[in-house]
């Protein structure tokens, strides 16, 4: 999972200690749904996704179908999901 926070880090331009943290800014948003996407399609699991993002199982549900969904009419935010893989 590190890789991936790295990862997201540099392709949303946000610092891991902001991904990590309490804020729900729009791009920090973007960022977690990107990295728990990216750790289910790579065979993590829900709970384990929530717990190295300091987030809620059900959270992490909703940030996987919110990246998905957006990631079929956004071309910029697809590119982000593939380069996470």
């Amino acid at each position: 999972m590190s890789n991936l926070l790295i990862k997201a880090s540099a392709l949303f331009d946000v610092p891991i200690k902001a991904i990590l943290g309490d804020l729900r800014h729009a791009e920090l948003v973007e960022a977690r749904s990107a990295i728990a996407w990216a750790a289910a399609q790579q065979g993590y699991r829900q709970c384990v996704i929530a717990r190295a993002l300091n987030r809620d199982h059900s959270t992490i549900d909703t940030a996987i179908k919110r990246a998905a969904k957006r990631a079929q009419t956004d071309a910029w935010y697809a590119e982000r999901l593939a380069a996470l893989l």
